[in-house]
């Protein structure tokens, strides 16, 4: 079923009509958020992890073996973040010193995907109040003897090096009990800049083709619009999404129509979006390239990557220092000086009787803003009319229900700050998430 959902909107009073407001996007620290970007005042159980919200789907972790009687230092495969440990770090339950070799755990969460996956609570408390949370990025680390969990003794920090993947400021926070607490605990890594400014979106770099293992989709399509791309000519695409090789070589039989690409929240995938029939459709794809054009691409990539670092520093690595295992993050408080609020019920279109689903609303520059929502109770929903808002719910059985940015748009003027009683309904898919990457996928195509 297409994914551009049908939707109902109910309000009990007379529409208002709403001048949108300039976008401005502010980057101010929690003690001097002003109260319109509060969002409830009521504190919900944030027992994260507990409850996941998709059936049998998980992000699976990095493991190290960490030797006690050396400094040992990693470096995670997805997304070069560097730890470094120091000697003789670790404790067990009765805190007396671990010996033997521990197993480390570490897992990054990224994309708003993931958040809901691991069922990730992005409120922060501060004096009652309730705020939501625009992330950079996340990890979890932890540590185990024989399945046990250790722990770092006191005194001793793990440093960790991690790319936020923006120069924007954003702070840091562990999450403890119930709760995020504020750390601010970390430094800039800068490359020494000087006046001149380097593009803000580097080339990606070139991945090769592999004959055996990638799927091709033969097309033609327009990149010039996405700037980590644009420098390169003869590119494959490849297929990078969770369906199988049959699903989409029929999908692509005889030909699709007005094919577009649009980036995700993870570097080197796109949505590729298209037409066949009356239908639309999104498929996730990878830019690749063989023999000669490989080779020209990692020259085009070297070049254009010299010439940045000459021009400017790359500031979006930061240093942290953690004395506690478990989940950190870099975030800021989602605050918009064109945001409104609105109160709100959810309802799943021809799904009356399911009696649980989760509803997450997605926003944010880079869908960086995922808000878990209670679709039993009026929800009081932060927005701005001027970035995207997605609205998806996960039914039982991983089966899903979306109300897409573009169907949002074509309620939003009859929504005014302050509104009551509004009701949003979701047009349930049909459709059975099957991995992360799937939903991913989905979420950048509303």
């Amino acid at each position: 079923m297409n994914l551009q959902s049908l939707f109902v909107l109910i309000i009990s009073f007379l529409f208002f009509s709403c001048s949108d407001k300039s976008t401005n996007q502010s980057n101010e620290n929690e003690n001097n958020v002003k109260s319109s970007a509060e969002v409830s005042e009521k504190k919900k159980d944030k027992d994260i992890y507990k409850i996941p919200v998709l059936e049998n789907i998980d992000i699976e972790s990095e493991e190290f073996v960490y030797k006690p009687g050396l400094k040992n230092n990693f470096i995670s495969k997805k997304n070069g973040t560097e730890l470094n440990l120091p000697l003789e770090a670790f404790v067990d339950k009765n805190g007396d010193k671990i010996s033997e070799d521990v197993k480390i755990t570490y897992k990054e969460i990224r994309s708003a995907a993931e958040i809901i996956a691991l069922n990730i609570d992005m409120k922060y408390d501060s004096a009652g109040v309730s705020y939501n949370f625009q992330t950079a990025g996340m990890f979890d680390i932890n540590a185990f003897v024989n399945g046990e969990k250790v722990f770092l003794e006191d005194g001793k920090e793990i440093s960790i090096t991690y790319d936020l993947k923006t120069d924007e400021n954003y702070n840091f926070y562990r999450y403890d009990e119930e709760n995020w607490i504020y750390k601010n605990s970390y430094e800039e890594l800068e490359i020494p800049k000087t006046k001149k400014r380097a593009p803000k979106n580097l080339g990606l770099k070139p991945s090769k083709l592999n004959i055996d293992e990638d799927l091709i989709m033969e097309i033609d399509i327009n990149y010039n619009h996405i700037d980590e791309i644009k420098i390169y000519s003869d590119i494959i695409w490849k297929y990078a999404g969770a369906k199988t090789n049959n699903e989409v070589m029929k999908l692509m039989q005889r030909g699709i129509f007005k094919p577009a690409l649009s980036k995700t929240s993870e570097k080197g995938k796109y949505i590729l979006s298209f037409k066949k029939g009356k239908k639309n459709h999104n498929l996730l794809v990878s830019p690749v390239f063989s023999g000669k054009a490989f080779k020209k691409a990692m020259n085009n990539f070297n070049a254009s990557n010299v010439s940045s670092q000459n021009q400017t520093g790359n500031n979006s690595k930061r240093k942290t220092s953690v004395s506690t295992l478990g989940l950190h993050n870099y975030d800021r408080i989602y605050h918009r000086k064109d945001a409104i609020n609105i109160l709100a019920d959810f309802k799943i279109k021809k799904e009356e009787d399911i009696t649980k689903f989760n509803v997450f609303h997605i926003t944010g520059n880079e869908d960086n803003v995922v808000v878990n929502l209670n679709p039993f109770e009026k929800n009081n929903i932060y927005l701005s009319k001027n970035l995207k808002n997605k609205f998806i719910a996960i039914l039982p059985e991983n089966k899903i229900a979306v109300l897409s940015s573009n169907d949002f748009i074509k309620i939003q003027n009859h929504i005014s700050h302050n509104m009551k009683d509004v009701i949003l309904e979701l047009n349930s898919t049909g459709r059975k998430i099957e991995s992360v990457e799937e939903l991913d996928e989905i979420i950048a195509s509303l």
